[in-house]
């Protein structure tokens, strides 16, 4: 009987036992200061080859994220830098501002520049292309 009491209580409590609160969501998913904002950057050449139009991916171009319009005119305070890969490709992750201005070099290619919103949460993709 005492058996029986105990597992009746323990039935009783159950929808109690170990229930949490829900937690709410974050309204930011930061990191400290860095924002969870990513981009991505592809460098195309378009050209003509025997009458037909080609195009390749660049690699080796040098890619700068600037936080202003003057400092790429100066190329001053280069918030981040990569070269990209032979894909053409070149992915910047944890950016801190909501627009980046972007000098794109290559030795042969020549230089491009480029500017692009990068909201939070998301991820931006740019596209640049030298065409001959």
């Amino acid at each position: 009987m005492q058996q029986w009491l105990t597992y009746g209580l323990f039935l009783a409590f159950l929808p109690f036992m170990g229930c949490k609160k829900p937690q709410p969501v974050p309204e930011s998913t930061s990191t400290g200061n860095i924002q969870n904002r990513h981009l991505e950057v592809t460098v195309t050449h378009y050209y003509i080859l025997d009458s037909m139009a080609r195009d390749s991916a660049v690699s080796q171009a040098l890619i700068d994220l600037y936080i202003t319009e003057e400092d790429r005119m100066f190329e001053e305070k280069v918030q981040r830098s990569a070269f990209t890969d032979s894909t053409g490709k070149v992915f910047f992750e944890f950016l801190r501002n909501d627009r980046h201005y972007v000098r794109v070099s290559h030795d042969i290619l020549g230089i491009k520049d480029a500017e692009i919103n990068t909201p939070d949460r998301t991820t931006s993709f740019l596209l640049v292309d030298y065409v001959d």
